[in-house]
């Protein structure tokens, strides 16, 4: 790649054209991004340490664990690309104003495209996993003798572990198939070149994302929440519903954009606006941030000062209850009833 002192005046143009508004609302989204991804790294960090090492693991908190790894991972990559472009626009900046020697375009380049597979990793494991909560709680409400007597013990974690592998074999297919980025001199820009393969895999994608993923997670909630009205003990286990719920409903208005866009530019190969570049990761850190939040504001006591563990707990005993009511024979334990 020809570095800024080779094309002297390229770069001049891009300087001169650079929109004072453009640069500002980019600025201002990218820190914005970085809060969050700061906050969220700390909230997935608490979920992943409470539920990994201090709560006893169940069906669920399986799950919930997992989905904190992959919103951890999410937030931590995004927060190194962050803060790596930043210091990149900056170098950038400086060799164009004193002229001094430009830094490895090539290794930056390459360093920048892992961080974005490991992000779109993240991202593909959330929705993967949201699913799997989604449709298996929505069985247990409709199925209770079979989730209480014949599923199996260790399911969630061969799910778990199946979706993981999906995911990373997903993305995998997706950069280094699809997103072979080529500088071309004569046009000053990058282009991307859709192989026949490529094309294949695109179809993948979006039938695993629009097809199978994404309406199974909101048509089992949707139907859950339907069964939930009709039955007397929903009062007793509503928490829990509510949790999967606003975690669904949130994904779909912060989660999604990313992958639309993705589909859009893939379809018609289209300049993206240099704000969109800055939203999308923005949308996503909201989203991998959020979901310790909402298990604090709904699993909390209105008037009390309470540890994040006790609210976890709380949450998750919501199962237990739950349970016990489709099971009468099962009695909760000293610990659970001292909840």
């Amino acid at each position: 790649m020809p570095s800024p002192t080779e094309t002297p005046s390229n770069w001049t143009i891009w300087r001169n054209n650079a929109s004072l508004e453009t640069t500002t609302a980019i600025t201002v989204l990218t820190a914005i991004c970085l809060l969050f991804c700061i906050l969220g790294l700390a909230g997935n960090c608490m979920v992943i340490f409470l539920l990994g090492f201090r709560i006893k693991k169940n069906n669920f908190t399986i799950y919930i664990l997992n989905l904190a790894i992959a919103d951890f991972i999410f937030l931590l990559c995004a927060f190194v690309l962050k803060v790596h472009i930043t210091i990149y626009s900056m170098q950038t900046l400086n060799v164009v104003k004193t002229g001094n020697l430009a830094p490895d375009w090539e290794y930056i380049l390459n360093f920048d495209i892992y961080l974005l597979v490991a992000c779109l990793f993240g991202y593909n494991t959330s929705l993967y996993i949201l699913t799997a909560i989604s449709v298996e709680r929505c069985l247990a409400v409709y199925y209770p003798i079979w989730y209480q007597c014949h599923r199996p013990k260790k399911l969630s974690i061969v799910i778990c572990f199946i979706l993981w592998v999906i995911s990373c074999l997903v993305t995998s297919s997706e950069f280094f198939i699809c997103e072979q980025s080529q500088y071309v001199s004569e046009h000053q820009r990058f282009i991307t070149k859709y192989s026949q393969s490529c094309k294949v895999v695109y179809v993948i994608i979006d039938i695993l994302s629009f097809l199978i993923f994404t309406p199974f997670m909101v048509l089992s909630s949707a139907i859950m929440l339907i069964k939930i009205k009709k039955d007397s003990w929903k009062q007793q286990s509503s928490k829990l519903y509510i949790v999967i719920v606003a975690t669904v409903v949130l994904f779909l208005i912060f989660g999604m954009p990313i992958r639309l866009v993705l589909h859009v530019q893939y379809k018609y190969q289209p300049g993206l606006p240099l704000w969109m570049g800055d939203l999308c990761p923005l949308l996503c850190s909201i989203n991998s941030s959020i979901n310790p939040f909402i298990y604090w504001l709904i699993g909390r006591q209105m008037g009390g000062k309470e540890s994040f563990q006790m609210i976890l707990l709380r949450i998750f005993r919501e199962d237990l209850k739950e349970r016990c009511q489709q099971n009468p024979h099962r009695s909760l334990s000293r610990t659970e009833t001292a909840l």
